[in-house]
């Protein structure tokens, strides 16, 4: 090679080093992106109305599994289990970890979402799914969903047993302790059950301690 010639470069070189730049800098990107926030203050327009109305079609979830699912197996089986169409809704899995996937759930129409929220959360043979309305996409999604709130009854407590102390002792297995029926002993025996109760669960670390809490709780 004479003095001063530049050395040469196959025609792949230059193609794939620009390529290494552009993904990195599109990485650097989306990384700044994903930092990016919105306040008053910073004289940006806030949409509220926009936030509502993605919540009247969209919920996020949470499944507690440590099962591997696709896509369209997992919507597979809840269609079955929640009664819809192929066409009346739609899931994406955003996340996957050892112990969950997390979910953005899409339906047609408002009262299919209400009905499917309304009895939140859900028991799977594999899992266990937690649902909140969507407000925005997270942006840690494993610090969401991370409490639920149940309802259920408790059957066959002893008479001598019913009081609010041993009620609350009694619920608060199942977590956090939101509301309880009044310790009336009449009406409680004659309703064939001791109480119903209301509790804010904090979620566990694995799926089957979730489950557990259910159980105590005996929802139905």
């Amino acid at each position: 090679m004479a003095i001063g010639d530049s050395p040469m470069l196959s025609s792949e070189e230059p193609i794939q080093q620009r390529c290494s730049e552009s993904m990195a800098q599109m990485e650097e990107l989306l990384s700044q992106i994903s930092k990016l926030t919105v306040t008053d203050e910073d004289g940006w327009e806030i949409n509220e109305e926009g936030a509502e109305d993605i919540g009247k079609l969209c919920l996020i979830g949470r499944l507690c599994t440590m099962k591997q699912f696709t896509r369209s197996l997992l919507k597979n089986i809840l269609c079955r289990l929640w009664n819809l169409g192929e066409l009346d809704w739609d899931l994406k899995i955003k996340k996957v970890t050892d112990k969950a996937l997390f979910l953005i759930l899409s339906f047609k129409q408002n009262i299919t979402l209400e009905r499917i929220l309304g009895r939140t959360p859900w028991v799977l043979n594999s899992g266990f799914l937690i649902l909140e309305r969507m407000k925005g996409i997270p942006t840690n999604w494993e610090k969401t969903l991370t409490s639920f709130t149940i309802s259920g009854r408790v059957l066959n407590l002893p008479i001598k047993a019913i009081t609010r102390t041993n009620m609350l002792r009694l619920a608060g297995m199942a977590g956090e302790v939101v509301d309880i029926q009044e310790p009336d002993i009449n009406r409680i025996t004659i309703n064939g059950s001791m109480f119903v109760v209301t509790i804010n669960a904090v979620l566990e670390e694995t799926c089957n301690e979730v489950e557990s809490l259910v159980y105590i709780s005996s929802i139905y």
